[in-house]
């Protein structure tokens, strides 16, 4: 009687011991598909997320809260100086000036908030919402390669840009 139960005991295990060895050789093919899955997924938010930068709507929030927060970086990148005027300050010179901008306004207000009330192309309406009251912004857009911010009075002036 033991010899029965011991070729049934080797047969199971036998069995056991296929099985495992197809689970093992699934395995790369596995990881190799969660990851192909996985990098699809953040290619495709990513494409999305930078078009929807990439438009009126976009660039004005994106751009207001770069001057707000003082993201220089973001500021120059989504700006352009107004028509036939150019800004002579280095790049250091704005970039200090907007970071302490925005040290200033983070230190004084931890709910600041950027809201957008209407966008189209050519010109975009914002509220800046700060503890002391809401600022209206309105902001001329040009496209320049993509849609960019024009600074002038009526865009520097309600969010202290430089």
């Amino acid at each position: 009687m033991s010899s029965q139960v011991s070729e049934r005991q080797r047969a199971g295990e036998l069995r056991n011991a296929q099985r495992d060895q197809r689970r093992v050789r699934n395995t790369p093919y596995i990881t190799l598909g969660l990851l192909i899955g996985l990098t699809l997924a953040v290619s495709v938010t990513a494409a999305i997320d930078l078009r929807r930068l990439d438009s009126p709507a976009g660039a004005a929030l994106s751009w207001t809260e770069a001057a707000v927060f003082g993201d220089c970086d973001r500021y120059l990148l989504l700006s352009v100086p107004e028509q036939g005027a150019q800004d002579a300050r280095p790049r250091e010179e704005v970039c200090t000036a907007l970071r302490a901008t925005g040290t200033a306004t983070l230190a004084r207000t931890p709910s600041t908030q950027v809201r957008l009330v209407s966008a189209q192309p050519g010109s975009a309406e914002l509220v800046v919402q700060r503890p002391e009251g809401e600022v209206p912004v309105r902001l001329d857009l040009v496209r320049d390669g993509r849609w960019k911010v024009v600074r002038n009075a009526a865009a520097c002036g309600p969010v202290g840009c430089p």
